[in-house]
Order: C-alpha cells, then structure tokens, then sequence
C-alpha cells in the first residue's frame, strides 16, 4: 500500500532545485546584459566627450594658427594635420558688410577667420557627429599705411605769378577759405576776354601786385572777385565789377568805377581811382605808412620746396619705359592701367622714362594711392581719373636740385623749357583727391580737387578748384621745409580680436 501511495500521489518538490537554477541563470543573464549595455554606453559617452574635446581644441588651434599667420603678414594655411583643422578666411573692406573670400588686402578694415578642427580619436556610436566642432574669429584689420603725410600748405602756390579765371573754393562746406599764395611776380585776376575769377580764398602776393578788370564803365566785364582778404607787396588794381568781400593791404591801392571792398583797405601809397569811396559801411581806407590803425600781418609765403624722386619713401616702385619706334607705346594708357591693377596697395608708377611724359586721354582706374612721377603730364579734356573709394594722387615732376627754387629740367624727356609740365584739361573723379607738383609751368582748365604747387600756374575760366590739403611725405608746404630722410609705410596688420563663437554645422 505505501508504493502504491507513492505511485499514486506523486511527490510534488521533485525538478525544483532544477527551476531554480534556470531562474538563478535567467536573473544573471538580465544582469550581465544590463551592466554591459551599460558599460558599452558609457564607452560611447566617454569617446564622444573626448572626441568634441580634441575637435574643439583642433579648431581653436587652427585659429591660433592662423593669426600667428596674419601677424607675420603671411597668408595663413588652409589645413593643418595634428592637430587636424580646416581654415576659411574672409575680409570686408570700406563700408561694405560683405565678406570676400581669400586673406585681407591692404586697405581691409575686418577680417574673419571659420575653423573647422576634426579629433584624433573619433567618438563611437551615435555620438559620433561631435568629431567635428566649428570656430569663429573676427578680427578688426588695420589698413596699410604710407609714410606719415601731413595735408599741410596753401590750396595753390605759385612761384612766379600767375593768370588766375575760374573757380576757387573750400573743400569743406563752411570752411575757412582757401588759400593762394604767390612768391614773386605778378596775379592777374579775371582778365583773360570773357573770363571771371570767383574765388572764396585768401590771396597773397609776397612780391607784386594784383590786378582785376581795368576796363570802364559800358565795357565788358572780366570780372575779378575774390571772396576774402587780399595781401599784395605792391599794387591792387580793381576795376569796373571787381570786388573784394573782405579787406585789403596793398603797396598802393587803384579802385576804378564800380569796384568795391567789402573790410577795410589799406594803402601804404595814394589810393587811386575814382571808386575808392566803395569800402563797405563802417570800415575805412587807411593811407600812409604809418596808419591810424594798423593793417593785419601778412601771411607768410614760403620759399620753394623742392621734392625728388628719391624723396618718396617706401613704396612698391612699377616703371613703364618708352620704346620708340614701337607702333603701341608702353606709356600708352593700357600700360598705366595695368601698372595700376598690379598694386596691392600705395605704389608709385614711375613714368620719367616716357619721352612724351605721361598723356591720359581716357578714363584711369585707380584702387589704391598713387604717385606718378613724370617729366610732364597731360590730362585731356576726354580724359579722367576715378576711384570707387577715397583715394589720394600725386602727379609729381620732380625737382632734383635742392635750392629753395623750382628747376625745370628736360634732361632727355620732357617738353621744351617753360612750357606748361603739367596740363589739366580733364575732370578728376569726386573721389579722387590730387596734388600736382611741378617745378615748370602748371595749367588748370578742368575740375580739380587738392592742391596745386608749380613754379608758375594758370586757372581758365573752365575751371574749378576745390580745396583739399593732401601734402607731401616728410614736407611742411606751409613752411617750405625740404625733406628730411624718409619715413617707412606702415603695413597692414591685424588688430584686436572682436569676436568669437562656437558655430553650429547648419549656420
């Protein structure tokens, strides 16, 4: 009966120790795949993090790379290996928000530099995407600069009188008036037939005289009229129509007919003419030497500055050479133009070897600031001088004798002596600021902005001068100080950093 029993009923705990295992197994199983999905994770995590890191580091180091690149005035590499990095570098010039691709010219104001650095040890998984991280640098960038050039001097100098018609004004709009000043030798103002002068300047005649329109009353009128103070050594000759808005010192003062003064007038021999009762309400014509009250001093009138060639300081020097009996010149303008376009910056064209000088009779792009030396120019009246931003230009003929007297010299090119050197039939371009120099003759029938200095000058009744001090390197004009040793450009460069920031890959 107990076998049976035991056949019958079963006993129930038998395999137990065997479900008890495979649950034990089953649990340890979870376990091991929860703690090495775990660890596999935190793997993942933790290469991720290096990987920005190093990439990060990687982009900064391609930043550092490239200024260290700008500073030294290089253009900087575009990659870099260990660590790895990816350089774009771009600029913007003048008012522009646009960034150019490519390293900074001279006369850049910004500069930008994007580096992409990629990590040594890539991330794993799906954290992979910080193996690349992006970095942005701006920089201000400080534009080259030539020789120190103080705008300092008179707007017209001439050293032997002068036939004086047109315009002349003040290049800032309620400015002081300009100024013209003369060493030796007579001014005529206004006299050429059907010619006026309309100046708003000061004149001073060191050694001579003045004289304006001498026709009388029911003759056409060449007007002369200056509005400022006038200074002459010897006579001041006024006529019918002339007048002078502010007051007058003169050797011996003639007023005929209609001519008036606005100031005051001085006279240190007889007053003449029978208009001398036109001085304006409340001021008086004073005669004799010693006046009542005294005249106001002169200006001084410096003596001559002479300028060479070798006086320019530092500029990149590009020559054109004339070939005769070459049926295309190389002083022609296609050759000043690509002289031009090769500058990267202030440059100088060096045109003293042209037999015909330098002739312009269409339109001269210039990008950067230029001197041109020639033995004589000739701007024709189809002819004209632009500039997409504010440049300055020097139309140079040199003085190599250093004697405080203009030397014109034809030594092998040039025109006959005492010809006009430089001949100004064109309009130059509103953005373009010019001082012509010439130990010869200047003549001025076109627009001008700057100054002019020339052992003699003439000013048509076409033009019109603007005046806009731009001087010479290491030479005060207004002093007429010949130049000391010269001073070297400053380089473009880069400036202080203006910003940085962490780009993201759709930016």
């Amino acid at each position: 009966m107990h076998g049976l029993r035991r056949r019958i009923f079963p006993d129930h705990d038998a395999g137990s120790s065997l479900l008890a295992v495979v649950g034990v197994m089953a649990v340890f199983t979870i376990i091991s795949f929860v703690i090495v999905g775990s660890t596999m994770s935190s793997v993942n995590v933790t290469s991720a993090a290096r990987a920005e890191v190093q990439a990060q580091s990687a982009a900064e180091a391609g930043i550092d790379s490239a200024r260290a690149s700008l500073i030294a005035g290089k253009c900087p590499p575009l990659t870099g290996l260990t660590p790895a990095f990816v350089l774009k570098v771009s600029y913007q010039s003048g008012n522009t928000t646009v960034w150019n691709s490519g390293c900074p010219t001279p006369n850049a104001t910004s500069v930008k530099i994007v580096s992409t650095g990629t990590a040594s040890d890539l991330g794993s998984g799906a954290n992979g995407p910080g193996n690349n991280r992006i970095v942005e640098a701006v920089y201000t960038w400080i534009p080259a600069a030539g020789a120190a050039i103080a705008g300092t001097g008179p707007a017209l100098y001439s050293y032997v009188g002068g036939d004086f018609n047109g315009s002349i004004r003040p290049g800032m709009a309620g400015g002081p008036p300009a100024v013209v000043m003369v060493k030796t030798g007579d001014v005529l103002c206004g006299v050429k037939k059907k010619s006026s002068s309309a100046f708003l300047a000061n004149v001073v005649v060191a050694a001579g005289s003045l004289t304006g329109q001498k026709k009388k009353s029911g003759q056409p009128n060449d007007l002369c009229q200056i509005d400022g103070n006038v200074w002459t050594s010897a006579a001041t000759v006024l006529g019918t129509g002339d007048w002078i808005s502010g007051f007058v010192s003169a050797g011996t003062l003639t007023m005929n007919d209609s001519a008036s003064i606005g100031g005051n007038a001085w006279s240190v021999s007889a007053a003449q003419g029978n208009g001398t009762n036109n001085i304006g309400r409340g001021n008086y014509l004073y005669v004799g030497e010693n006046p009542k009250v005294p005249a106001p001093s002169s200006p001084v009138v410096p003596p001559w500055a002479d300028f060479r060639y070798s006086d320019w300081p530092g500029w990149p020097v590009h020559t054109i050479t004339q070939i005769q009996g070459k049926k295309v010149e190389p002083c022609d303008l296609a050759a000043q133009q690509a002289a031009v376009n090769a500058f990267s910056g202030p440059g100088i064209l060096d045109a003293r070897a042209c037999s015909n000088g330098l002739q312009l009779n269409s339109n001269l792009k210039l990008k950067y600031d230029l001197v041109v030396f020639a033995s004589n120019f000739d701007l024709a009246k189809s002819s004209t001088i632009t500039a997409v931003n504010a440049t300055k230009l020097w139309l140079v003929t040199p003085d190599e004798i250093v004697d405080q007297k203009p030397t014109c010299s034809t030594t092998g090119t040039g025109k006959a002596k005492n010809d006009q050197h430089l001949q100004i039939d064109s309009d130059l371009g509103a953005n373009v600021t010019t001082l012509g120099y010439s130990p010869c003759g200047i003549s001025l029938s076109g627009q001008w902005q700057g100054q002019l200095y020339g052992s003699t000058i003439d000013t048509s009744d076409a033009s019109s001068f603007v005046s806009v001090p731009i001087g010479i390197p290491n030479m005060d004009l207004a002093l007429g100080t010949t130049p000391g040793p010269p001073t070297e450009p400053s380089p473009a460069r880069l400036g202080e950093r203006v910003s940085t920031r962490d780009v993201k890959k759709n930016e």
